[in-house]
C-alpha cells in the first residue's frame, strides 16, 4: 500500500494545490527553506514543470508480502535450541542534504552522532558525488538507480525542481531503482523526505508508472509501500521514519533530511562554530542519535549526502568542497573504526583531492548507496545500474 503525504509552501519548489498541508509543530527548526535552484528544466524542452502530482489513492488492501523464513522444528529426541536469532535483515539509507565532508571534523563541541558513525562502522570523508553533478535531485536519483546522471547509461534526470514528469518520461525508457528490486522480491519499501520535490520518486514508482512485478507472486506495480514527504520539516520526517521502523514492515527505508542544505543556502556552508550551518549540523547529529537508538542489531545504516557546499551554493561540480562528501556504513558485520578505501584496495581508489571521475578503479560515490543496500539484503543489483554493482567490502 502506497501512502503519500506532502505539505508544500517552499521557495524553491512550486506549491502543490492538491496535497493536504501539514503545519509545522511547535519548536520546529527555524532554518528557512533553501534558495531557488537555477538549472534547466528536464528534457524534452517543452516539458511542463508544475506542481506536485496528485495524491496517490491507496489500494483497498496492502500488497501481499513474503513471510520471513522460520527455523525448522527440532526432530524428536533432539534438545530444542533456545537461541535468540538476529531479527530479519533491514537497511536504512540516510541522506543528509548538503553535508560537507569536514562539517564535523575538529569541532570544539561534541558530535556523538557523527563520531559514533566513524567509531562503530566503516567510513570515508573522501567519497564523491555523481561524476558531473553536485545538486540534489540528480544525485539522489543516482543513489536510488545506481546510474550517473549523464551519458547513454545514465538516468538522464538533470532537473532540480518540482515536476509532474517521471524519471521514465525524461529518460525515454523505464529507469529501475533499488525500490524495484526490494519490492519485486516481496519485501516492504518506504521513502521519507523533507523537500516537496522528492515527490518525483513516489510519482515515478507508483501503481501507474512502476514496472510490472518481475518475480512471482505479483505484488503490484507500486514499488514504494509508503512515502511521507514534508515541506522542510526534518523532525516530522524523522518521526515518520521512526514510526515505519517501529511497525517493522519495511526492509528498505530511504530517509532524506534537508536542514544543512537550507542553512548553507541561507547563510553559507560554513562549519565554523557559531554559524547557522554549524547549528544545523548539531541538530542533524541529534537526529542521527535518535535514529540509531531505534535500530535493531541486524539493521545496517548507510549515511551519505548529495553534495557539500561553499559560499551559499554547491552548483559547480568542479569545486572540491562541493564534490567531496562523507560515506558511512554501520551495522552487524561491518568492521568498527575502519576506512572504506583500506577495506577495498582493489575495488575503489582514493581520489586524493581530485574529482576522480575517470579513475580506474573508481572512487567511492554516493551513487553506490542503492546497490550496497541491496547487497546487504542479499539481493541482486539494480537493473541497468553501472555504479556499485560490485559491492563494497565492509570487513
Amino acid at each position: 500500500m502506497l501512502l503519500a503525504l506532502v505539505a508544500c509552501n517552499p521557495t524553491d519548489d512550486v506549491p502543490s494545490v492538491s496535497r493536504p498541508v501539514m503545519t509545522a509543530p511547535p519548536g520546529a527548526p527555524s532554518t528557512p527553506p533553501p534558495a531557488a535552484d537555477t538549472q534547466a528544466p528536464p528534457t524534452p524542452a517543452d516539458a511542463a514543470v508544475v506542481s506536485d502530482a496528485a495524491a496517490h489513492t491507496p489500494p483497498e488492501s496492502p500488497p501481499q508480502r513474503l513471510p520471513e523464513a522460520k527455523p525448522a522444528p527440532a526432530r524428536p529426541g533432539e534438545p530444542e535450541l533456545r537461541l535468540d536469532p538476529l531479527p530479519p535483515k533491514r537497511v536504512v539509507v540516510l541522506s543528509i542534504d548538503g553535508l560537507r565532508a569536514d562539517a564535523f571534523v575538529n569541532q570544539p563541541y561534541e558530535l556523538p552522532g557523527f563520531s559514533g558513525l566513524r567509531r562503530d562502522g566503516a567510513s570515508t570523508l573522501a567519497a564523491r558525488t555523481d561524476p558531473g553533478r553536485t545538486v540534489t535531485l540528480p544525485n539522489h536519483t543516482c543513489m536510488i538507480t545506481g546510474r550517473p546522471t549523464d551519458g547513454p547509461e545514465g538516468h538522464g534526470f538533470s532537473y532540480n525542481g518540482v515536476t509532474d514528469q517521471t524519471l521514465h518520461d525524461v529518460k525515454g525508457s523505464y529507469v529501475a531503482s533499488l525500490f524495484d528490486v526490494v519490492h519485486d522480491h516481496g519485501y516492504g519499501t518506504a521513502l521519507v523526505a523533507s523537500k516537496p520535490k522528492f515527490d518525483l520518486y513516489p510519482n515515478s514508482y507508483d501503481a501507474t508508472h512502476g514496472a510490472p512485478d518481475a518475480i512471482p507472486p505479483d505484488h503490484g506495480r507500486a514499488k514504494l509501500d509508503a512515502a511521507f514527504i514534508t515541506s522542510y520539516d526534518d523532525d516530522s520526517t524523522l518521526g515518520s521514519a521512526l514510526e515505519l521502523l517501529a511497525a517493522g514492515r519495511v526492509k528498505l527505508l530511504f530517509i532524506h533530511l534537508y536542514e544543512c542544505d537550507s542553512a548553507g543556502h541561507g547563510f553559507g556552508f560554513d562549519p565554523t562554530p557559531g554559524t547557522p550551518y554549524a547549528a544545523a549540523v548539531l541538530r542533524q547529529d541529534a537526529r542521527i542519535q535518535r535514529l540509531r537508538a531505534a535500530l535493531d542489531a541486524n539493521t545496517t545504516l548507510i549515511v551519505t549526502t548529495d553534495h557539500g557546499g561553499t559560499g551559499q551554493g554547491h552548483g559547480d561540480p568542479a569545486v572540491e568542497a562541493n564534490y567531496t562528501i562523507p560515506f558511512f556504513v554501520v551495522g552487524h558485520g561491518v568492521r568498527p573504526g575502519s576506512d572504506l578505501y583500506a577495506l577495498n584496495p582493489a575495488r575503489r581508489q582514493h581520489p586524493g583531492r581530485e574529482r576522480g571521475h575517470t579513475a580506474d578503479p573508481p572512487p567511492i560515490r554516493n551513487c553506490e548507496a542503492g546497490n550496497l543496500a541491496l547487497s546487504l539484503l542479499n539481493l541482486p543489483p539494480i537493473q541497468g545500474s553501472t555504479i556499485g554493482r560490485e559491492g563494497l567490502a565492509l570487513r
